[in-house]
Protein backbone atom coordinates (compact mmCIF):
# COMPACT_ATOMS: atom_id res chain seq x y z
CA UNK A 1 0.00 0.00 0.00
CA UNK A 2 1.66 3.25 -0.74
CA UNK A 3 1.86 5.83 1.55
CA UNK A 4 0.54 9.86 0.82
CA UNK A 5 4.23 11.85 1.38
CA UNK A 6 4.35 15.33 2.17
CA UNK A 7 5.47 17.38 -1.01
CA UNK A 8 9.24 17.97 -0.52
CA UNK A 9 8.70 21.93 -0.84
CA UNK A 10 6.39 23.74 1.31
CA UNK A 11 2.95 25.10 -0.33
CA UNK A 12 3.85 28.27 1.88
CA UNK A 13 7.41 28.80 0.80
CA UNK A 14 7.61 31.83 -2.37
CA UNK A 15 8.31 30.40 -5.53
CA UNK A 16 11.84 31.82 -5.76
CA UNK A 17 12.99 29.69 -2.79
CA UNK A 18 11.76 26.95 -4.09
CA UNK A 19 14.74 26.36 -6.58
CA UNK A 20 17.94 27.65 -6.45
CA UNK A 21 18.65 30.81 -8.44
CA UNK A 22 21.18 31.32 -10.73
CA UNK A 23 24.33 33.97 -9.98
CA UNK A 24 23.04 36.38 -12.40
CA UNK A 25 20.01 36.25 -10.80
CA UNK A 26 20.83 36.06 -7.25
CA UNK A 27 23.35 39.33 -7.81
CA UNK A 28 19.84 40.82 -9.40
CA UNK A 29 17.79 40.21 -6.55
CA UNK A 30 20.53 41.25 -3.67
CA UNK A 31 20.72 44.59 -5.69
CA UNK A 32 17.08 45.27 -5.43
CA UNK A 33 16.95 43.82 -1.83
CA UNK A 34 19.41 46.66 -1.57
CA UNK A 35 17.31 49.18 -2.57
CA UNK A 36 14.15 48.47 -1.45
CA UNK A 37 15.61 48.18 2.08
CA UNK A 38 17.16 51.78 2.30
CA UNK A 39 15.36 53.39 4.96
CA UNK A 40 13.58 49.72 6.32
CA UNK A 41 15.76 48.97 8.75
CA UNK A 42 17.54 50.63 11.46
CA UNK A 43 21.00 51.94 10.49
CA UNK A 44 22.50 50.19 13.49
CA UNK A 45 20.73 46.43 11.65
CA UNK A 46 22.02 47.11 8.44
CA UNK A 47 25.45 48.14 9.65
CA UNK A 48 25.31 44.72 11.79
CA UNK A 49 24.49 42.52 8.77
CA UNK A 50 27.13 44.03 6.42
CA UNK A 51 29.52 43.54 8.80
CA UNK A 52 28.47 40.10 10.14
CA UNK A 53 28.21 38.94 6.38
CA UNK A 54 31.58 40.15 5.66
CA UNK A 55 33.18 38.93 8.54
CA UNK A 56 31.97 35.27 7.50
CA UNK A 57 32.92 35.94 3.70
CA UNK A 58 36.25 36.61 4.91
CA UNK A 59 36.54 33.50 7.12
CA UNK A 60 35.24 31.25 3.86
CA UNK A 61 37.86 32.85 1.68
CA UNK A 62 40.49 32.17 4.24
CA UNK A 63 39.22 28.21 4.59
CA UNK A 64 38.94 27.36 0.72
CA UNK A 65 34.59 27.37 1.47
CA UNK A 66 32.16 29.19 -0.84
CA UNK A 67 30.59 31.88 0.81
CA UNK A 68 27.36 32.24 -1.09
CA UNK A 69 25.08 33.02 -1.12
CA UNK A 70 23.53 30.50 -1.15
CA UNK A 71 25.75 29.44 1.77
CA UNK A 72 25.57 25.43 2.67
CA UNK A 73 24.71 24.84 6.19
CA UNK A 74 27.70 22.62 6.43
CA UNK A 75 29.52 25.84 5.50
CA UNK A 76 28.25 27.67 8.24
CA UNK A 77 28.18 25.28 10.67
CA UNK A 78 31.94 24.79 10.46
CA UNK A 79 32.11 28.93 10.84
CA UNK A 80 30.18 28.80 14.15
CA UNK A 81 32.43 26.02 15.16
CA UNK A 82 35.49 28.40 14.39
CA UNK A 83 34.18 31.39 15.80
CA UNK A 84 34.28 30.04 19.15
CA UNK A 85 37.78 30.33 19.33
CA UNK A 86 38.82 33.13 17.02
CA UNK A 87 40.88 31.40 14.14
CA UNK A 88 40.69 34.42 12.11
CA UNK A 89 43.01 36.82 14.35
CA UNK A 90 45.21 33.55 15.74
CA UNK A 91 44.10 34.05 19.25
CA UNK A 92 41.96 32.10 21.96
CA UNK A 93 39.80 35.34 22.05
CA UNK A 94 36.00 33.15 21.98
CA UNK A 95 32.71 35.41 20.79
CA UNK A 96 30.04 35.01 22.81
CA UNK A 97 27.24 32.56 21.91
CA UNK A 98 24.57 35.63 21.31
CA UNK A 99 27.21 37.20 19.11
CA UNK A 100 27.97 34.08 16.98
CA UNK A 101 24.01 33.44 16.84
CA UNK A 102 23.73 36.67 15.25
CA UNK A 103 26.26 36.21 13.19
CA UNK A 104 23.74 33.44 11.75
CA UNK A 105 20.93 35.53 12.04
CA UNK A 106 23.01 38.14 9.34
CA UNK A 107 23.84 35.15 6.99
CA UNK A 108 20.15 34.05 7.41
CA UNK A 109 19.04 37.81 6.40
CA UNK A 110 21.56 37.91 3.26
CA UNK A 111 19.85 34.05 2.02
CA UNK A 112 16.27 35.33 1.96
CA UNK A 113 17.27 38.71 0.27
CA UNK A 114 18.80 36.55 -2.44
CA UNK A 115 15.82 34.59 -3.01
CA UNK A 116 17.53 30.96 -0.78
CA UNK A 117 17.01 28.95 1.70
CA UNK A 118 17.98 30.53 5.26
CA UNK A 119 20.31 27.68 7.01
CA UNK A 120 20.12 28.74 10.83
CA UNK A 121 17.02 26.16 11.20
CA UNK A 122 18.79 23.20 9.65
CA UNK A 123 20.05 20.39 11.95
CA UNK A 124 23.83 20.98 11.09
CA UNK A 125 24.06 24.55 12.29
CA UNK A 126 21.24 23.82 14.81
CA UNK A 127 23.61 21.82 16.07
CA UNK A 128 26.65 24.03 15.96
CA UNK A 129 24.83 26.19 17.56
CA UNK A 130 23.94 23.54 20.56
CA UNK A 131 27.34 22.73 20.90
CA UNK A 132 28.08 26.49 21.51
CA UNK A 133 26.30 26.99 24.07
CA UNK A 134 26.86 23.72 26.50
CA UNK A 135 30.51 24.53 26.13
CA UNK A 136 30.80 28.19 26.70
CA UNK A 137 27.16 28.95 28.17
CA UNK A 138 24.99 31.60 27.44
CA UNK A 139 25.74 34.25 30.20
CA UNK A 140 26.78 37.94 28.74
CA UNK A 141 28.95 40.17 29.94
CA UNK A 142 26.68 43.36 31.59
CA UNK A 143 27.80 46.74 31.50
CA UNK A 144 28.98 47.72 35.68
CA UNK A 145 25.96 49.25 37.41
CA UNK A 146 26.66 53.03 37.15
CA UNK A 147 24.26 54.37 41.01
CA UNK A 148 23.27 57.52 41.95
CA UNK A 149 25.87 57.80 44.37
CA UNK A 150 28.59 57.66 41.35
CA UNK A 151 26.56 59.78 39.40
CA UNK A 152 25.84 62.28 42.25
CA UNK A 153 29.54 62.19 43.17
CA UNK A 154 30.76 63.00 39.21
CA UNK A 155 28.52 65.66 39.41
CA UNK A 156 29.18 67.34 41.96
CA UNK A 157 33.03 67.45 40.79
CA UNK A 158 31.95 69.02 37.23
CA UNK A 159 32.34 72.99 36.98
CA UNK A 160 31.32 75.38 34.75
CA UNK A 161 33.02 75.05 31.91
CA UNK A 162 32.11 73.97 28.50
CA UNK A 163 33.18 70.81 28.63
CA UNK A 164 32.15 69.83 32.27
CA UNK A 165 28.76 71.63 31.60
CA UNK A 166 27.79 68.98 28.68
CA UNK A 167 28.97 66.00 30.58
CA UNK A 168 27.07 66.64 33.46
CA UNK A 169 23.75 66.99 31.39
CA UNK A 170 25.00 64.07 29.49
CA UNK A 171 25.31 61.91 33.04
CA UNK A 172 22.48 63.30 34.89
CA UNK A 173 20.03 62.89 31.83
CA UNK A 174 21.18 59.48 31.02
CA UNK A 175 20.45 57.99 34.47
CA UNK A 176 17.24 59.93 34.25
CA UNK A 177 15.71 58.13 31.24
CA UNK A 178 17.66 55.27 31.10
CA UNK A 179 18.48 55.97 27.57
CA UNK A 180 20.77 53.71 25.01
CA UNK A 181 23.83 54.71 23.83
CA UNK A 182 22.25 55.05 20.61
CA UNK A 183 19.14 57.21 22.28
CA UNK A 184 21.53 59.37 23.97
CA UNK A 185 23.36 60.39 21.05
CA UNK A 186 20.29 60.39 19.06
CA UNK A 187 18.72 63.10 21.08
CA UNK A 188 18.51 66.34 19.58
CA UNK A 189 17.55 70.14 21.50
CA UNK A 190 14.34 70.05 20.42
CA UNK A 191 13.30 66.67 22.78
CA UNK A 192 14.02 68.04 25.33
CA UNK A 193 10.66 70.27 26.72
CA UNK A 194 9.86 71.79 30.57
CA UNK A 195 6.82 69.90 32.24
CA UNK A 196 5.31 70.56 35.59
CA UNK A 197 6.54 71.52 39.04
CA UNK A 198 9.80 72.30 36.96
CA UNK A 199 10.13 68.75 35.76
CA UNK A 200 11.53 67.95 32.14
CA UNK A 201 10.42 65.38 29.68
CA UNK A 202 13.11 64.03 27.07
CA UNK A 203 11.40 62.78 23.92
CA UNK A 204 13.27 59.32 22.28
CA UNK A 205 11.90 59.58 18.55
CA UNK A 206 13.47 56.03 17.73
CA UNK A 207 14.67 53.32 19.23
CA UNK A 208 15.42 49.48 19.32
CA UNK A 209 12.28 48.09 20.79
CA UNK A 210 10.47 51.28 18.42
CA UNK A 211 11.92 50.89 14.89
CA UNK A 212 8.59 52.51 13.46
CA UNK A 213 8.90 55.68 15.78
CA UNK A 214 5.79 55.71 18.00
CA UNK A 215 8.17 57.77 20.19
CA UNK A 216 8.05 58.08 23.86
CA UNK A 217 8.90 60.30 26.94
CA UNK A 218 11.18 60.09 29.87
CA UNK A 219 10.96 61.95 32.80
CA UNK A 220 13.56 64.38 33.81
CA UNK A 221 13.97 66.13 37.47
CA UNK A 222 14.50 69.80 37.95
CA UNK A 223 18.09 69.28 38.61
CA UNK A 224 18.77 67.22 35.24
CA UNK A 225 16.51 69.68 33.44
CA UNK A 226 18.54 72.75 34.57
CA UNK A 227 21.72 70.88 33.73
CA UNK A 228 20.76 70.48 30.24
CA UNK A 229 19.16 73.92 29.63
CA UNK A 230 22.78 75.48 31.27
CA UNK A 231 24.59 73.36 28.72
CA UNK A 232 22.45 74.33 25.38
CA UNK A 233 22.60 78.06 26.58
CA UNK A 234 26.42 77.97 27.22
CA UNK A 235 27.23 75.56 23.90
CA UNK A 236 24.71 78.27 22.24
CA UNK A 237 22.84 75.04 20.63
CA UNK A 238 19.70 75.63 18.22
CA UNK A 239 16.45 73.20 18.29
CA UNK A 240 17.35 71.56 15.41
CA UNK A 241 20.99 70.98 16.32
CA UNK A 242 22.16 67.27 18.21
CA UNK A 243 21.84 67.82 22.22
CA UNK A 244 25.22 66.39 23.04
CA UNK A 245 28.24 67.55 20.48
CA UNK A 246 31.75 66.79 20.21
CA UNK A 247 33.92 70.11 21.19
CA UNK A 248 37.15 70.64 18.99
CA UNK A 249 37.30 70.70 15.14
CA UNK A 250 34.38 68.95 14.29
CA UNK A 251 30.93 70.59 13.37
CA UNK A 252 28.78 71.83 15.19
CA UNK A 253 25.95 69.37 13.75
CA UNK A 254 27.97 66.47 14.67
CA UNK A 255 26.45 64.72 17.60
CA UNK A 256 28.25 62.37 20.02
CA UNK A 257 29.26 58.59 19.13
CA UNK A 258 28.11 56.06 21.68
CA UNK A 259 31.88 55.60 22.28
CA UNK A 260 32.66 59.04 23.29
CA UNK A 261 30.30 58.60 25.74
CA UNK A 262 31.28 55.76 27.01
CA UNK A 263 35.20 57.79 26.92
CA UNK A 264 33.25 60.74 28.96
CA UNK A 265 31.83 58.49 31.58
CA UNK A 266 35.18 56.69 32.42
CA UNK A 267 37.13 60.18 32.64
CA UNK A 268 34.35 62.02 34.86
CA UNK A 269 32.87 58.76 36.81
CA UNK A 270 34.96 56.24 36.66
CA UNK A 271 37.52 53.42 34.46
CA UNK A 272 34.92 50.65 34.73
CA UNK A 273 31.24 52.35 33.50
CA UNK A 274 30.40 51.96 29.87
CA UNK A 275 27.65 54.08 27.61
CA UNK A 276 25.36 51.22 29.39
CA UNK A 277 26.20 51.61 32.76
CA UNK A 278 23.37 54.42 33.71
CA UNK A 279 20.52 52.42 32.28
CA UNK A 280 21.63 49.28 33.93
CA UNK A 281 22.32 51.51 37.48
CA UNK A 282 18.83 52.71 37.19
CA UNK A 283 17.58 49.35 36.90
CA UNK A 284 19.18 47.74 39.05
CA UNK A 285 18.22 50.26 41.93
CA UNK A 286 14.83 50.58 40.78
CA UNK A 287 14.66 47.10 41.69
CA UNK A 288 15.99 47.29 44.73
CA UNK A 289 13.69 49.98 46.29
CA UNK A 290 10.39 47.90 45.69
CA UNK A 291 9.53 49.68 42.10
CA UNK A 292 7.50 47.21 40.29
CA UNK A 293 8.04 45.75 37.28
CA UNK A 294 6.05 47.28 34.69
CA UNK A 295 7.19 50.36 35.85
CA UNK A 296 10.53 49.21 35.66
CA UNK A 297 10.32 47.85 32.06
CA UNK A 298 8.10 51.20 30.96
CA UNK A 299 10.58 53.57 32.33
CA UNK A 300 13.76 52.20 30.09
CA UNK A 301 11.41 50.52 27.19
CA UNK A 302 11.69 47.13 27.92
CA UNK A 303 9.38 44.81 25.79
CA UNK A 304 10.02 41.68 28.26
CA UNK A 305 10.91 41.44 31.88
CA UNK A 306 14.22 38.75 30.92
CA UNK A 307 16.90 41.68 30.58
CA UNK A 308 15.56 43.63 33.44
CA UNK A 309 16.39 39.82 34.87
CA UNK A 310 19.60 39.96 34.39
CA UNK A 311 20.62 43.10 35.26
CA UNK A 312 18.96 42.05 38.98
CA UNK A 313 20.72 38.33 39.32
CA UNK A 314 22.53 40.08 42.47
CA UNK A 315 20.07 42.07 43.80
CA UNK A 316 17.31 39.05 43.49
CA UNK A 317 19.75 36.92 45.40
CA UNK A 318 20.33 38.98 48.05
CA UNK A 319 16.41 38.66 48.79
CA UNK A 320 16.17 34.66 48.66
CA UNK A 321 15.36 32.21 51.02
CA UNK A 322 18.90 31.99 51.83
CA UNK A 323 19.74 35.48 52.79
CA UNK A 324 16.14 36.15 54.34
CA UNK A 325 17.01 32.72 56.72
CA UNK A 326 20.54 34.43 57.76
CA UNK A 327 18.60 37.84 58.74
CA UNK A 328 16.11 35.52 60.66
CA UNK A 329 19.41 33.78 62.74
CA UNK A 330 21.19 36.75 63.34
CA UNK A 331 24.09 35.46 61.00
CA UNK A 332 23.42 39.23 58.80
Amino acid sequence: MSRNLPSVHNRDTPPQIAATPTPDQIAARLAEYDRLADGAFADNTRKAVKSDTALFAQWCADNGHASGPPAYPETVAAFVDAMAVDLISGTDRARAPATIARYVSSIDHLQRAAGVLPVGKSVQVSLALRRLRRSKGTAQKQATPMRWSAVAGALGKLGGTLPELRDAALIALAYDTLARASELVGFQVKDIAPAADGWGVAYIARSKTDQDGAGMYRPLTPDTLARVRAWVEAARLDAESPLFIPLGNRAIKDALTPDEVSRIYKRRVGVGFSAHSTRVGNAVEQNENGVPLPQIMQSGGWKSPSMIGRYTKETDAMRGGSAALARLQGRA
